[in-house]
């Protein structure tokens, strides 16, 4: 039994492999992203409550915090 062929005479596999590396290159990015944007953005600037660059979502919302941190302080 011949193997199916997609239109430019590729084997299906190597269509397959294309798609699936975009799809990683995809999530990778994203998680990238995400791991560097937390949920509520983060200070700006440096008080008594908190440090620049510390979550938001930390000192608003704390529960919330815990759900959406992956590493807890």
């Amino acid at each position: 039994m011949p193997k199916p062929k997609s239109d430019k005479g590729d084997p299906w596999e190597y269509s397959l492999r294309k798609y699936l590396l975009l799809l990683a290159t995809l999530v990778a990015t994203v998680t990238y992203s995400a791991a560097f944007n937390p949920p509520g953005g983060v200070w700006q600037d440096t008080t008594d409550d908190h440090l620049a660059g510390d979550p938001i979502i930390r000192n608003t919302s704390y529960p919330r915090y815990l759900v959406a941190s992956p590493t807890r302080r």
